[in-house]
């Protein structure tokens, strides 16, 4: 649906450093580097367009004044775009509880600032408010989880287990695509590191806490292998 997230506040996680990319892009923060042409960052935007959000809030830990030039420079067509700042680095969760006061809708929607996923975003809320959950993952199924480690889920959707990373062959992994309620967010400790993947989710088990999975195409920017894909995904769908 067009109109899918426009009364859903979004907060992109752009605050880490990105150690294993800097023989590529340098010092540029991860989620402005150069991918077909555009930053990274860009790209997401243009998926949040595409379903009618209008708040966005970037939580940003690394050079943040780098985010805060771009966007002076290029303020992003139709998104009310807002950035939380760090004041030391919070971890995924960290960011995402310091986003908190930006935020006014009961629902909300996550994104990595570091991957991108090709999946209907509107299905995902939907699914969400269809499980009464206060937590939802979006889940992609690759050949070859060992990098990511993977995530396993009942026959309702439920979570039942996170595997370690390093486990080779297919299975679900963490697409970097969240559904939290406000108040799952607010739950989060505030002012001092916290990481979902380790810390929130697997406390969550058994607790509304629910997953998505589907075949969608995935891409993440975090080694320079993923990155040179990503340019290729990203001129492919130019094309189509």
């Amino acid at each position: 649906m067009p109109d899918a997230l426009s009364a859903v506040d979004v907060v992109i996680l752009a605050g880490g450093q990105g150690t294993r990319l800097a023989a590529v892009t340098a010092e540029t923060p991860k989620p402005l580097a150069p991918v077909a042409g555009r930053p990274f960052l860009e790209h997401l935007l243009d998926q949040l367009r595409s379903y009618g959000a209008r708040q966005v809030v970037l939580s940003l830990g690394y050079k943040p004044d780098v985010f805060s030039d771009y966007f002076r420079d290029h303020p992003p067509a139709g998104l009310d775009l807002k950035l939380a700042f760090e004041r030391s680095p919070l971890g995924t969760g960290g960011g995402l509880r310091n986003a908190y006061p930006s935020l006014g809708s009961d629902t909300v929607l996550v994104l990595n600032g570091d991957s991108y996923v090709e999946a209907d975003l509107g299905a995902l809320v939907a699914f969400h408010r269809a499980k009464a959950a206060e937590i939802t993952l979006l889940l992609t199924r690759v050949p070859d989880a060992s990098r990511f480690g993977g995530v396993e889920v009942d026959a309702s959707g439920a979570v039942t287990r996170f595997l370690e990373k390093g486990r080779t062959g297919p299975a679900f992994i963490n697409a970097g695509v969240y559904v939290l309620q406000r108040t799952a967010v607010g739950a989060i400790p505030p002012a001092r590191p916290v990481s979902l993947e380790r810390d929130v989710f697997p406390a969550r088990i058994g607790k509304r806490f629910f997953a998505l999975g589907g075949d969608f195409p995935f891409i993440d920017i975090g080694t320079p292998e993923s990155y040179r894909e990503a340019h290729a995904f990203f001129k492919r769908k130019r094309t189509v």
